[in-house]
């Protein structure tokens, strides 16, 4: 049985010549359970359960391994029994995948590569909620971004196609089909809402403070400079700030990234004032944000 993956766009990594900041090597479509359930309507359900347990194998987000045949067959039955409400259209969204923070005042500077050249360094793979579809991405990344006094964002801009259904007990949920990657979409902000200057800004999430870089009594300041991997495989779900008239439930996506990235970073941090970084308690290794006092 053959790979359930349609490439889009291959390439070796150790033949791209890095003249862009960030270059596309391999771009698929990971197919949804619904897709492949509609799609057998004659098949019987076992047989199809087996071609989802294979997906599982494959795509490697969102539907765990563990699910066994019988799970499947479940959902092969949920999927068939359901009705579809309204076609809810298609709506674009973004997602961070890298950030870069300054602290207010400072200016910093971030370059980025390969950890290991042969190797890709970022992949970041997109899934649907309600059993849609999605995208991966696998990108080659190496780049000194430059001084800046603003903090960065990387962010990558979907096109989503949503449906609304209803299982067979009339509980509603909302298909998302990830069917296009828009843009590659590189954000700078003096006003972030992760760092502050006296208090950070309320978050989601848990802020987790590490070593404060105090000069309040130096007013000459002080520049530092650091190295650290970014070396993680990790998924979140994600729900979509989008809504749709009529419909109580919350769009989502299943946001997996894959990063083997060696990040060197400084700052040059004014005298007087005390810096503290941060991380987010509960999301995947990143840069830290920063608070001023």
């Amino acid at each position: 049985m053959g790979s359930l993956r349609t490439v889009a766009t291959r390439a070796d990594p150790r033949e791209v010549k890095l003249t862009e900041r960030i270059v596309v090597i391999e771009e698929e479509a990971i197919p949804g359970i619904a897709d492949l359930v509609e799609g057998r309507p004659g098949d019987d359900p076992r047989e199809i359960a087996s071609v989802l347990l294979q997906r599982a194998n494959e795509v490697d987000i969102g539907s765990p391994i563990s699910r066994g045949p019988e799970r499947y067959l479940s959902i092969v039955e949920r999927i068939r029994r359901r009705k579809l409400v309204k076609d809810l259209g298609s709506r674009q969204f973004s997602l961070d995948w890298l950030s870069f923070h300054v602290p207010a005042g400072a200016s910093g500077r971030l370059k980025v590569k390969h950890i290991r050249k042969e190797t890709f360094g970022a992949t970041l793979k997109v899934l649907g909620f309600g059993f849609g579809a999605g995208r991966s991405l696998s990108l080659a990344v190496e780049d000194d971004f430059g001084e800046r006094g603003e903090c960065m964002r990387m962010q990558r801009t979907f096109e989503g196609h949503f449906r609304a259904f209803e299982d067979r007990a009339g509980k509603p949920y909302i298909q998302v089909d990830v069917v296009k990657v828009l843009s590659d979409d590189q954000n700078s902000s003096a006003k972030c809402d992760h760092c502050g200057i006296g208090v950070l800004p309320q978050t989601s999430f848990p802020p987790v403070a590490e070593s404060a870089i105090d000069v309040r009594k130096d007013p000459h300041g002080r520049a530092i400079s650091q190295v650290t991997s970014l070396d993680e495989n990790k998924e979140f779900e994600i729900s979509l700030p989008i809504s749709f008239p009529g419909f109580k439930v919350t769009p989502a996506i299943v946001f997996k990234r894959i990063v083997q990235l060696e990040c060197t970073y400084s700052y040059t941090l004014p005298g007087g004032y005390c810096y503290t970084p941060y991380r987010n308690g509960d999301g995947w290794k990143d840069l830290p944000f920063w608070l001023r006092t």
